[in-house]
């Protein structure tokens, strides 16, 4: 699985770091969500990846199998 965060639609609700602390932060510089460690997702971590997408307000979070 993989992930992807589009930075500009990203408004910063922080909601996708809740769901996904481990995958997601928040830049300081630009106060959006980034990925912490690449676009693969471990398969321990697919669940949280798919809430982040699930509750991101804007759909900035992009979620795809491989």
């Amino acid at each position: 699985m993989r992930i992807e965060i589009d930075e500009d639609l990203c408004a910063g609700h922080t909601m996708c770091v809740v769901a996904a602390h481990d995958l997601i932060e928040i830049s300081p510089e630009t106060e959006r969500a980034v990925l912490r460690c690449g676009k693969d997702v471990p398969p321990e971590l697919e669940d949280a990846a798919l809430m982040a997408a699930a509750g991101c307000p804007e759909q900035a979070i992009k979620v795809s199998k491989d």
